[in-house]
């Protein structure tokens, strides 16, 4: 057994799973269910859920990268390009997402921990409903593609963050966290 595969068992066995076996299935240890309600729940308008039903089952499509490399110099550059200069017309919408995920991140694990004590999946609801209300303000007269693309982007970095973190002891920064210590130090 390769160590993604013993990586990602320790995972879920620390996560949980829903013991539903329906249709929105748990992934990396993300109930998907309940990531799609906390969404819709923290969004409210009803007309916007199609983007977050969307990011959900993209994230279900795409389990597997979850556990992917995360582009620290990328991620903080996202971030600074969106947040700190103000350049929401010359990011890409996938810029965008990362830059929201970043953001977010910093809000929910100030210091490298969990702050709000929330479950991961409602944390990652409620990064999918403000990605969707930021991409909403950046793309007011942009494309409904472009939007997507930013929600996505954010629901999965945020969700690879998280992994990392657990990866590394629930800390972010800690000696296994492929990276995430220096990606600690130069933005947590």
């Amino acid at each position: 057994m390769d160590f993604v595969n013993m990586a990602k068992q320790g995972y879920e066995a620390y996560a949980g799973n829903s013991g539903d076996s329906g249709n929105t299935s748990s992934g990396q240890g993300f109930d998907l269910r309940s990531v799609l309600g906390m969404a819709k729940s923290e969004h409210g308008d009803e007309s916007q859920h199609s983007y977050l039903e969307k990011a959900v089952g993209m994230l279900n499509d795409k389990q597997g990268e979850m556990n992917g490399h995360v582009d620290e110099e990328g991620s903080v550059q996202a971030h600074n390009k969106v947040f700190e200069e103000g350049d929401t017309k010359g990011a890409s919408p996938q810029e965008h997402g990362t830059a929201y995920a970043m953001s977010l991140f910093k809000k929910h694990f100030a210091g490298g921990e969990n702050q709000t004590n929330e479950k991961d999946s409602d944390l990652l609801g409620k990064v999918i409903a403000e990605a969707k209300k930021l991409a909403d303000e950046h793309f007011s007269h942009g494309s409904s593609d472009d939007k997507q693309s930013a929600v996505d982007s954010a629901a999965m970095t945020f969700g690879k963050l998280v992994i990392k973190s657990k990866m590394s002891g629930g800390t972010i920064g800690g000696s296994d966290s492929g990276g995430l210590s220096s990606l600690a130090s130069k933005f947590l």
